[in-house]
């Protein structure tokens, strides 16, 4: 398809930056959303056409998220400094269309049993695999020998974690700087196969 193209992204952000302690502390807050349009999608095709499928810019994703890094400096001198850094951020992201008729797309398949999907009015990113059968209260079925019930197709959680964060440290003296920086994150599942075969 010689019109193809990446995507189309509309971005509203608004933000704050702050000063504090004759500049020694800071802080910026954002807020951010955005609309991507015009995403490339694979559409199988009837095979009387000669071609399993084609990409098309048809998709449409909208997230949003917010922000926030606070940093200072804890000492001062003219030989040392010492550099303190936190940051925290979360992104909600949704899936609004893929394609008329089209309601849901593999982004990857690990198993036969377990795949990450797209699908259209639900977070991006899902798993959906082979899980615990459940009532509709939640609780867990069992089978006639005692069994665990499993089903199909069941969703298992997302790909995105509810929030990440992170913290760094700069400690200079004279021409010699020191950096240390740690991340991480809540939530957000991944699929390992290494785990699974140990």
């Amino acid at each position: 398809n010689p019109n193809l193209v990446g995507g189309v992204r509309n971005e509203f952000e608004v933000g704050a930056e702050f000063k504090f302690i004759k500049n020694r502390i800071g802080l910026d807050i954002t807020y951010f959303y955005r609309i991507d349009e015009d995403l490339p999608v694979f559409v199988s095709l009837d095979g009387a056409t000669g071609y399993s499928g084609i990409t098309v810019n048809s998709g449409k994703n909208t997230s949003n998220g917010i922000e926030i890094g606070l940093n200072g400096s804890v000492v001062k001198t003219d030989d040392f400094t010492w550099d303190l850094g936190v940051n925290f951020a979360t992104l909600e992201k949704f899936v609004d269309a893929i394609y008329p008729g089209v309601d849901s797309y593999d982004i990857s398949t690990y198993t036969s049993s377990m795949k990450l999907q797209a699908r259209v009015g639900e977070e991006y990113g899902l798993f959906y695999g082979r899980g615990f059968a459940t009532h509709t209260d939640g609780s867990t079925i069992f089978t006639a020998s005692d069994n665990f019930a499993r089903e199909s197709n069941k969703r298992i959680g997302s790909l995105l974690p509810d929030y990440t964060y992170g913290i760094t440290s700069t400690i200079r003296y004279k021409n010699l700087d020191l950096f240390v920086g740690f991340d991480g994150q809540k939530g957000g599942l991944y699929y390992s196969r290494t785990e699974r075969y140990m």
